[in-house]
């Protein structure tokens, strides 16, 4: 019986492998589409949201199954509950992927230039690297990787005050179209939001490998 649990557990694991690997695709893309003035790139991350939400469906029955037909011990119930809560925070940094593509569609109907991106374009590359390693966190069970999280999480966090400075020197001199701008702003919101989300999943790595909530 254990073995199957096992088995049982490493599909688990294996699907939300996939799941990042899909989240991080989409948020790269993005932002690629945005540098590059690419629509049928934006396009493509927007309409491939539901492929992220159909994992996250999937993965929740296999964790909800583990769950109630099985008695996991301490550690194996952490990592389920842990999968269960990480797959909302990816599903949520797909969503925002999906919100940033939408805005580029929008700003490609209009114009602008890779230099009106200003901060943003950084502020991305940060957001990314997070991505990335709060998902290596888990795959490796790497505690080292959460303090670099938190700290690109300051970053972030900087990063959007500069967009959102940007932004209103930019109305305030009427350099760039007000519309443009907003969007912009939006932009930056959503790469904070995901900044979050990735310091949500190295506090719930963290939870699991130690079975305490870190300070």
């Amino acid at each position: 019986m254990r073995i199957n649990f096992e088995q049982h557990l490493n599909k688990l694991n294996e699907e939300i492998i996939e799941m990042g690997a899909l989240v991080t695709t989409a948020i790269e893309n993005a932002i690629r589409s945005l540098a590059e003035k690419d629509v049928e790139l934006a396009r493509e991350v927007y309409e491939g949201d539901q492929k992220i939400n159909d994992k996250e469906s999937e993965i929740e029955a296999q964790a909800l199954n583990l769950l109630l037909k099985e008695q996991p011990v301490a550690s194996d119930f952490r990592f389920i509950t842990t999968a269960l809560k990480m797959v909302t925070d990816l599903e949520r940094i797909g969503d925002q992927a999906s919100d940033i593509s939408y805005l580029i569609m929008k700003l490609n109907k209009r114009t602008y230039h890779r230099s009106d991106l200003g901060s943003i374009y950084e502020m991305a590359k940060i957001t990314i690297d997070m991505v990335k390693k709060s998902l290596k966190a888990y795959v490796d069970a790497d505690l080292s990787l959460i303090d670099e999280v938190m700290k690109n999480e300051e970053l972030v966090d900087e990063y959007f005050e500069k967009v959102r400075y940007e932004v209103v020197q930019d109305v305030k001199e009427d350099k760039f179209d007000t519309k443009n701008s907003l969007d912009m702003l939006l932009i930056a919101k959503y790469l904070e939001r995901i900044g979050d989300h990735c310091t949500n999943i190295t506090e719930r790595v963290y939870y699991s490998i130690t079975g305490k909530y870190r300070e």
